[in-house]
């Protein structure tokens, strides 16, 4: 029913409030809100009321289904005029009954100064006559007024701009939020001014100060490259501002203008550019500049008069454009010191904006210096692509604190940033202190998208952020280096997926008036658009020429504005600007078509092109310049139709087809071949539909394929191919095609900077090469959206969104599905409510799934998947509003191949011809081509296996035994040890005997060892594995699927068994199969659709990355798996557990997961990096061992594993670190166990990091007391200490018990080496009976260990082995690290033979000259204590 239906409260022209708006009569939008959206719902009529000061409500009614932009209802509106308005609509649901919604809640909208003669205020700056020739310092001015006696403020405006960019301040306090303000517009033509609340900063009854500092900005900066020019608009800074208060009394009004009367001085700032960066000097500044003080500071001497300057010639603007706002805060991920020694912080992201420093307090002229830079060369700050650029702020302290500093007046392009002039140990910590400020036009979020894929992800993601890095008050091309330009062409090949991700319609509405001021002012013969806007070019450095693409911008622009926002205004308004550049601003040759003698920039950035020649591409320019002649022929055809021009839409009709033919006859053969045989050449005869029938474009199409496949489906496009080769190869029936190139990782292609690290798109596609140099290119950012225009495609294509009609009032549906995606999603907020389209692969029932959302007073034209690629424009369905569900076998087509010019697996298998592999190969007729064997796996002297070859009984015991068996895995090892099920899924599907018998006997072989089921019980724990995991592996073996996610499953549980067992080489074949399974799974960057299966899966690769990071370590073997910052980390634990299949459909997506952090807080997600941290520890161990590191690199490699160790604590989110709150938190949600390995992960990787240091003598090889060796040793200590108080703590804990493990048995019998130290070798009586208690408690926990793992009696034996080598000598060179000690700390799953027996103990000491003769039996001071506690076991 029309009454559960809810609308938002209503908005008017493209303006992001109401509050300040620039017209009289202001169109009216309003949105219905999507909860409870009704079926088919079609608005018939609406309602609007509009309630003025002092008049009755009005209320106007319309028969009408328009809900976006009609028209202003009543008369127009005043200068400073203020009203509110909501509207109701009239609808119903199919053919049902005409019913109303409630009414919206009420808008409030205020005109600004409607006409020149509002303004009284004039320009004023500074008193001078001198000429500045470099940067102009900022100036600040100020104003004391009274409003003692007036009454009650009703309310109270500042209307304000400035030549340059400003900050406002009533009585000490900024009276907005906005930053760089007014912001860039053609200052000849347009200046941009805005509308402030200012009252709540007014003094009601007494004294006030208004003040307002003003920097260059775009206004007098210098700006563009080689060199740039400043002062472009003049070279004095001048501030524009009127404040008028009304009070209650209508008869009492207070105003006051910038005139004369004002005074000003020089800022602290004492400069501030966008290239070179912001110089504070806090030792000038006066902090009572801005505020009322006990005297008038506008007599002091620091104060002088101002200047009056004529009123702007320009049309003064209050825009719809948002603000430029800081929209996030994010702190550093990391500091970094660098081969030179530099301090380097890394905030993990590219962009833009500027940093806020916390606190700093240093000496009177001490000197902080912050250099800013998106990439590091060589471990350097990557400074070379900035060219010119400094980007550097710099502080010059005043000897007292200085809190939340920022530049005001600038803004950088960077990731990483250079501190210089900053002492940790005396001014605090880097990360503590910085954060970055995220800087970009304050434009609403409308679309979001994700999928199976995280590099897709982080694609789009990479765009989103290059997006927002380059819309910082108009659209430009990089935001770092001495350029940060409104080229024409970027924004015209990315405008559709800008206007998908954000609300553009005010910011480049408004932008699109700059580029027609000045095309008809400073434009070639006034039709001409500059190649930037602002123009800031000279014409000696680039003289100005038409150019196809770039200039196409003032018609392709407002059209794709018009197809997101249904705003025939724009059209109107940028209407004449279009003419004049098709009708006279395009040089023309005689056929019509553009004039060959045109250079061209063409299909810019192809990657062939030489670094130092960017246009140099294979396809033709004038080729590339006439199909987009073509094509803006064909679209203001349209827009001249929609304007009811007639006859200008019957003259372009006309000229369409003489244009096409022309072009065809120049250069299409009649096969429908290209004579510019390149990607470029045909994606634009396809997509322009250039080709004169559908034979040619199939044929086109083809080639389009072979040379992709040619490229090894890598990008061979530019500026012009590259936002559209992959719609052109879907259009022509090749989608498998275009997600192969999608998918490619080779350079160059969108995949490949993400390998590299990328976090924002690049502006070449090698920007950063393999080896990880920079491009040697002059212009190379890291920061270019252009390239990320292939989101528009993943919307359009991969979620299958797109607007049918203007405005997205008719919607287009059609998901194509392909690769290795299995599930995608995407929502956009239309000018009519919230589109939601979400599709999954369900592979357990081979559906096809699509859920849509369809705003009201809106339909939508679906069409669902087909085989049939060649046809993609199949019939479809409409629906109208509400939610739809459909479902379809999935019989789709998927090409994924293994390696260039193969076939994918699945045309293999159906002996199709498969559109990815090469014209040479054929399908076998003899069934399915064999994937590659693996290499097989060298021989390994293995253990008595657990594994016989005999047939096995492989039955299972009764129902309820097995019931107990899985009950006890979730409760101590899943989740704690192993990630590899969901438990309420699994033992559901267990319960119903759809598990695997491999994993259940699995799961009894290592579990039964706990049981105290009568089954079990004349069995010792030790012995009750075998039996059960030879029969888990020989199910496994025969198993009839031989890589699926259950089979990995399996395999790395068994391999855990083998483990436990001791049986090392069982352990490391399956290790190694697990390890190829996940890759041949393509874990986790091909996910399933599922939410629950998607995080085991997740999961799943998370834990074999672990565990072969322990076991490469302990092997000392290289690793296969490699992570990527793109991979989803684990989902937080407590809402994993709560997941069910019958969530609601939102509920896990990757957005409400996102925003929710719930990948950022997990015990699990902290646990990763600990992993990373052992590899480095055991690789170092070793090379110390191997004596192929000298003592120096040693010790800064500790001292760079330390630093990071200590990072990882600080950043250890508060609610996982160890606390007795925290214990007993996690341990009431049953999360107590994965608690405490967190913790005993950490303080294990920390003693064996330390745990050289033990025997390290006191002295220094210099004299003196080796202090860094005595720091370490006593951390080792330390660590084992905490590690085996915590155990021991935990242990006494109910549902925090760590025995689960033998694992955790070798991390305490490392700690009680430690122990064993300090007892033996300490003199100090305190420290003595410490380790004496804490070696009691080990000793009884490892009984207790003992009791269930055979493992763990090999860790006693070592144990005890240890304690012989240290009773041999009472000196501690028996401590050096030799080879036997590395045994001891990692071999915890095998026999490590006696210290001085061993041949690898002689080998190892034969190197060092070290004579085992030397070593004789002594017996330390403690030891008889140690001998007791030994011999007890």
């Amino acid at each position: 029913m029309a009454g559960q239906l809810s609308l938002l409260a209503p908005t008017v022209e493209q303006h992001p409030t109401g509050f300040g708006v620039g017209t009289a009569t202001p169109r009216v939008s309003w949105r219905f809100l999507a909860e409870n959206c009704p079926r088919d719902w079609q608005q018939t009529a609406y309602e609007i009321q509009i309630a003025r000061t002092d008049s009755e409500t009005e209320t106007h009614s319309v028969t009408s289904d328009t809900s976006v932009l009609v028209p202003w209802p009543s008369t127009p509106l005043k200068s400073r005029e203020s009203v509110r308005l909501r509207v109701r609509s009239f609808g119903r649901e199919g053919q049902g009954q005409v019913e109303s919604t409630d009414w919206s809640p009420w808008t409030d909208v205020e005109c600004s100064l409607l006409r020149k003669g509002d303004w009284v205020a004039l320009p004023i700056t500074e008193l001078r006559e001198d000429v500045v020739d470099g940067p102009l310092r900022p100036t600040r001015f100020r104003k004391s007024f009274t409003l003692t006696g007036k009454g009650t403020i009703q309310k109270a405006r500042l209307y304000i701009t400035s030549l340059g960019i400003y900050r406002a301040f009533i009585n000490g306090q900024e009276v907005s939020d906005h930053c760089l303000s007014p912001g860039w517009t053609s200052y000849r033509y347009r200046l941009n001014y805005q509308t402030l609340d200012v009252a709540p900063f007014l003094n009601h009854d007494g004294p006030n100060v208004i003040a307002i500092e003003v920097a260059e900005g775009w206004y007098a900066t210098r700006l563009g490259f080689k060199g740039g020019r400043g002062k472009l608009y003049g070279d004095r800074l001048a501030a524009i501002a009127q404040l008028e208060i009304h009070f209650d009394s209508d008869a009492e009004r207070f105003s006051l203008a910038t005139d004369r009367t004002w005074t000003c001085q020089p800022s602290a700032i004492v400069k501030s550019e966008f290239y070179d960066g912001e110089l504070y000097d806090a030792r000038q500044e006066d902090p009572n500049w801005n505020r009322i003080s006990s005297g008038d500071n506008s007599t002091n001497s620091s104060w002088g008069p101002v200047q009056e300057l004529a009123f702007p010639s320009a049309t003064l603007v209050s825009p719809d454009a948002p603000p430029v706002r800081i929209t996030e805060e994010i702190r550093s991920a990391s500091v970094q010191r660098t081969p030179s020694g530099k301090t380097i912080l890394d905030f993990g992201q590219n962009l833009v904006g500027r940093l806020r420093v916390r606190s700093i307090d240093k000496q009177s002229g001490k000197r902080l210096v912050l250099t800013h830079a998106e990439v590091l060369e060589h471990g350097e700050l990557g400074t070379r692509p900035l060219r010119i650029a400094k980007c550097t702020d710099e502080i010059i302290c005043a000897g007292t604190e200085l809190t939340n500093w920022s530049p005001q007046y600038t803004f950088h392009g960077f990731r990483y940033v250079q501190v210089d002039g900053w002492d940790q140990e005396r001014d605090g910590d880097l990360i503590t202190n910085f954060t970055a400020q995220v800087m970009h036009t304050d434009m609403t979020r409308t679309g979001w998208f994700s999928c199976s894929h995280p590099m897709v992800n982080q694609l789009h993601q990479n765009a989103l952020w290059s997006m927002r890095g380059n819309f910082v008050s108009i659209p430009t091309d990089c935001p770092q280096r001495d350029e940060r330009l409104g080229w024409t062409g970027d924004i015209q090949i990315f405008g559709p997926s800008a206007n998908f991700l954000y609300n553009t319609a005010g910011m480049l509405g408004e932008w699109l008036q700059d580029v027609a001021a000045e095309q008809f002012n400073e434009g070639r013969d006034g039709c001409v658009p500059p190649f930037v806007v602002p123009n800031v070019i000279s014409e000696e450095l680039w003289p100005p020429t038409p150019q196809a693409q770039w200039d196409d911008v003032v018609i392709l622009g407002p059209w794709a504005l018009y197809q997101s926002y249904g705003d025939v205004d724009i059209l109107r308004r940028q209407y004449k600007s279009m003419l004049a550049w098709i009708d006279r601003g395009i040089q023309r040759g005689l056929d019509g078509l553009w004039d060959p003698e045109v250079w061209q920039l063409g299909d810019w950035l192809d990657p062939t092109a030489p670094p130092v020649e960017p246009g140099d591409a294979r396809t033709n320019g004038t080729l590339v310049a006439d199909a987009f002649l073509v094509r803006i022929t064909s679209v203001i055809s349209q827009i001249s139709g929609i304007l009811g021009e007639t006859a200008d839409s019957r003259r372009f009709a006309e000229d369409l087809v003489r244009l096409q033919k022309t072009f065809q006859a120049k250069y299409i053969a009649h096969s429908g071949l290209l004579v510019g045989d390149s990607q470029t050449a045909l994606s634009l005869a396809i997509m322009f539909d250039l080709h004169a029938t559908p034979e040619q474009v199939k044929v086109a199409a083809n080639r389009l394929v072979d040379l992709v496949r040619s490229a090894k489906f890598r990008v061979a496009t530019g500026f012009a191919g590259t936002p559209i080769i992959t719609h052109a190869l879907t259009k022509g029936g090749h989608p498998q095609v275009a997600y192969r190139m999608l998918l490619e990782k080779g350079c160059p292609s969108w995949m490949y900077p993400i390998t590299m690290g990328a976090t924002t798109m690049w502006e070449r596609w090698d920007s950063m090469q393999p080896d990880g140099s920079i491009n040697p290119g002059e212009m190379t950012s890291f920061n270019h959206y252009a390239f990320g225009s292939i989101i528009n495609w993943l919307h359009s294509t991969v979620a299958g969104i797109s607007p049918l009609a203007k405005g997205w009032k008719e919607i287009k549906v059609q998901p194509i599905l392909g690769g290795t995606i299995d599930s995608a999603e995407a929502t956009y907020n239309t000018p009519y409510g919230r589109l939601e389209c979400r599709w999954s692969i369900q592979a357990s029932k081979e559906l096809f799934v699509l859920d849509l959302l369809i705003p009201p007073n809106s339909r939508a034209l679906v069409t669902l998947p087909s085989d049939d690629h060649s046809n993609q424009a199949l019939q479809g369905s409409w629906v109208g509003s509400g939610k739809h569900h459909f479902s379809i076998p999935a019989g789709k087509k998927r090409c994924v191949v293994w390696g260039p010019g193969h076939p994918c697996a699945s045309c293999a298998r159906k002996k199709w011809q498969c559109e990815l592999a090469s014209d040479s190969w054929k399908p076998s007729q003899n069934g399915a081509s064999r994937l590659p064997q693996l290499r097989p796996v060298p021989q390994m002297k293995a253990a008595p296996s657990a594994v016989q070859s005999v047939q096995t009984d492989t039955s299972l015991p009764p129902d309820s035994v097995c019931n107990e068996i899985i009950d006890l895995y979730f409760e101590l090892i899943d989740e704690k040890q192993l990630l590899l099920f969901h438990r309420h899924t699994f033992v559901t599907a267990q319960r119903a005997g759809h598990i695997p018998q491999f994993i259940v006997l699995g799961m009894i072989a290592l579990m039964a060892r706990f049981s105290s089921n009568p089954y079990f019980e004349n069995i010792h724990p030790w012995h009750r594995a075998k039996r059960w995991f030879s029969a888990a592996m020989q199910s496994f073996n025969a198993r009839t699927e031989l890589i699926d996610l259950p089979a990995l499953q399996g395999c790395i549980l068994l391999s855990f068994v083998a483990l436990a067992e001791g049986d090392s080489a069982q352990e490391a074949l399956l290790s190694s199969q697990a390890i190829c399974m996940v890759r041949m799974l393509r874990l986790p960057e091909s996910l399933s659709p599922d939410p629950i299966q998607r995080e085991v899966e997740i999961r799943i690769f998370w834990v074999m990355w672990m565990m072969e990071n322990w076991h490469a370590a302990r092997a000392l073997i290289p690793k296969q798996l490699m992570t990527s910052p793109t991979f989803k980390r684990p989902l937080e634990e407590e809402a994993y557990k709560k997941m069910r299949h019958d969530d609601l459909p939102g509920e896990q997506s990757e957005a409400r997961i996102n925003a929710l952090g719930l990948r950022e807080c997990g015990l699990w997600t902290w646990m990763l990096p600990l992993s990373e941290f052992h590899d480095q520890v055991m690789r170092l161990n070793d090379e110390i061992v191997q004596n192929t590191v000298t003592d120096v690199d040693v010790r800064g490699r500790v001292r760079e594993i330390s630093q990071q160790l200590d990072r990882y604590l600080q950043s250890l989110p508060e609610h996982l670190k160890h606390t007795a709150e925290n214990k007993e938190r996690h341990a009431s949600r049953g999360l107590g166990r994965e608690f405490t390995i967190l913790q005993l992960n950490y303080h294990h990787q920390c003693q064996m990091l330390y745990y050289q240091f033990l025997n390290k003598k006191s002295e220094s090889p210099e004299g003196g007391t080796d202090h860094e060796a005595a720091m370490y040793a006593a951390r080792c200590k330390t660590h084992a200490t905490a590690l085996s108080q915590v155990m021991w703590d935990t242990n006494s804990c109910s549902g925090m018990e760590c025995l689960w493990s033998p694992v955790n048995g070798h991390l305490l019998v490392v700690a009680s080496s430690v122990l064993l130290y300090s007892l033996l070798f300490d003199t100090d009586d305190e420290s003595i009976a410490r380790a004496k208690k804490l070696l009691e408690q080990n000793f009884i926990m490892l009984l207790q260990f003992r009791k269930h793992w055979s493992l763990v009696e090999l860790s006693l034996s070592r144990l005890r082995a240890f304690h012989r080598a240290c009773q041999m000598n009472s000196t501690q060179k028996n401590f050096d690290m030799d080879r036997w000690m590395i045994y001891f700390l990692n071999r915890y799953d095998a026999n490590v033979s006696e210290r001085y027996s061993d041949g690898v103990y002689l080998e190892a000491n034969s190197r060092t000259g070290t004579d085992p003769a030397l070593w004789e039996e002594s017996t330390g001071q403690n030891s008889p204590l140690v001998v007791d506690f030994l011999e007890s076991m």
